[in-house]
């Protein structure tokens, strides 16, 4: 069970910011190269722990400032799901 909690966590983590950085390739030309990635069978691969490595060059700053508070309201809003059922799991298991 814990093992299924921690693939749909980063399921649920590889699909938001995905997204994110599909929408960056719309607006900012210097991520057009991820359209090509995010939009291939390669983002899928990302799914079983698969990393893709691409090299953007003269990224934006504001750009890697959204990208952390998305990753860190990603982290927010998992974290106390991750705790509430972490914990159930384990007083389940202790009750047994």
């Amino acid at each position: 069970m814990y093992l299924l909690l921690v693939w749909g966590t980063m399921v649920f983590t590889t699909v938001v910011l995905g997204l994110t950085l599909l929408l960056f390739s719309v607006v900012a030309p210097e991520f057009v190269p991820l359209r090509e990635i995010l939009l291939s069978e390669t983002f899928f691969h990302l799914f079983f722990g698969t990393q893709v490595q691409i090299t953007l060059q003269h990224t934006p700053v504001w750009a890697i400032a959204v990208m952390v508070v998305v990753n860190v309201l990603i982290d927010a809003i998992l974290a106390p799901i991750w705790a509430l059922l972490t914990t159930h799991l384990y007083i389940e298991r202790a009750r047994i």
